[in-house]
């Protein structure tokens, strides 16, 4: 599996409009709770919106650095063994695959979402190059 620039830079933004979709939605939900409702318990809410709303920054800002280090060719690179590969649903044809990789230094187990079926089987040891924040598998090679 191999992306290209434009390719990688889509998937970055579509999962940077996502966050800042939920980050808009956060704030004028909390908003709308805390200042047009009396009650505690809509405070809380509101509240607890707000702190949404503030988790969502740092991802964002994280999907704006990716999006400058694609340009950069600036990834993050480990080797290891692919521990399971399967369908996200029952259909085989038009699904996304998810690969379980296990890191050879760390023996931490990693889980990405591949967007069409490679040839990957269970066993095989790879190569794997993603980007450095929101974790985007770029590259998936055997080694």
């Amino acid at each position: 599996m191999n992306l290209t620039k434009p390719e990688i830079v889509n998937l970055i933004k579509k999962e940077k409009l996502l966050i800042t979709i939920l980050f808009i939605v956060s704030v004028i939900s909390g908003s709308v709770l805390i200042f047009l409702f009396d009650n505690i318990l809509y405070f809380s809410i509101g509240f607890f919106c707000y702190f949404l709303a503030i988790l969502c920054l740092p991802k964002i800002n994280r999907a704006k650095q990716d999006i400058k280090d694609v340009g950069n060719l600036a990834f993050k690179e480990f080797n290891g063994k692919v521990e399971d590969i399967f369908p996200e649903n029952e259909s085989k044809e038009f699904c996304k695959w998810i690969i379980i990789i296990r890191d050879d230094k760390t023996g931490k187990l990693y889980e990405y979402l591949l967007n069409k079926k490679t040839n990957l089987e269970a066993g095989l040891k790879v190569r794997i190059k993603i980007t450095k924040n929101t974790k985007i598998p770029v590259q998936i090679e055997e080694t």
